[in-house]
């Protein structure tokens, strides 16, 4: 099994209000309302990686309940593959 991460997608759930979310998630991860908001300030963000499957998905359901748009993923979604080797390198 394999490591997931939590992201955040930059939007919060239609009917909430950016201020109420905002104090949610300050509540949820005890910490300021300030770090709330740069946490919902817009743009895709992990929230937190390295996570079983299971935890991601607690994350995102209480993400969820705060009123923010988030998902769990695994962690080697999107890597980036390793480059081809050369015919160079490929002969050694």
């Amino acid at each position: 099994m394999g490591a997931y991460r939590v992201v955040f997608s930059g939007k919060i759930q239609e009917g909430k209000s950016f201020d109420e979310v905002r104090a949610s998630v300050a509540r949820l991860f005890k910490a300021s309302e300030e770090k709330a908001g740069a946490l919902l300030s817009g743009g895709v963000r992990t929230v937190r990686a390295g996570l079983s499957e299971a935890e991601a998905r607690r994350y995102v359901s209480a993400l969820y309940q705060a009123g923010c748009l988030c998902r769990a993923e695994p962690e080697d979604l999107g890597a980036p593959a390793a480059p081809a080797p050369t015919p160079a390198e490929a002969a050694m």
